[in-house]
């Protein structure tokens, strides 16, 4: 499956939302206030909107884009609600880095979705070898606390090796009618 984030600086347009009529996603995400997840090589972001779409939006300028491939998902136990959270996280990856990245991701997904609060998660790996982002993790769960509280923990902490050159950002969003 093929999609394309599009990462805006600042964004007041509502946009359309949720499933077209094949059952595929195309969401526009406002980025919320006061919810930075800032430690390790995880930073802050500036952005202000997320389109994520398998073609459904008409094209507009952004700071960034990215055609993307689904690699990766997964289900959590906890079932999806209206009030849901996402977590974009954008992955700067070294080409030499990527196969070890996967591997942890795949670790770190299983641990993850044994977790309260998660509902899924769905991995992209950009179609350019020369994107800015190479990775986009896009993830819904219950509340940003529920995240925190499964990363913060030792179990988690074990699981993650590093070894390899990367940054990433974490942009906690809503959908746009929420």
């Amino acid at each position: 499956m093929y999609a394309k984030f599009r990462f805006f600086d600042h964004d007041t347009t509502p946009g359309p939302r949720g499933w077209n009529g094949r059952g595929r996603p195309g969401f526009r995400f406002r980025c919320t206030e006061g919810h930075a997840i800032d430690r390790g090589n995880y930073g802050g972001h500036s952005f202000g909107a997320v389109d994520f779409d398998l073609g459904r939006f008409p094209e507009r300028a952004a700071a960034e884009a990215v055609d993307c491939r689904l690699i990766r998902r997964g289900r959590g136990t906890t079932p999806a609600s209206p009030d849901d959270l996402f977590l974009i996280t954008t992955c700067r990856i070294g080409a030499l880095d990527a196969l070890r990245f996967l591997d942890q991701f795949d670790t770190a997904s299983r641990y993850m979705v044994s977790r309260p609060g998660i509902v899924r998660f769905r991995l992209y790996r950009s179609l350019s070898p020369a994107a800015r982002f190479q990775f986009v993790n896009l993830a819904q769960w219950r509340s940003v606390e529920a995240f925190t509280d499964a990363f913060a923990q030792d179990e988690f902490k074990s699981l993650i090796k590093g070894g390899f050159d990367h940054t990433s950002q974490i942009i906690v969003a809503k959908p746009w009618h929420q």
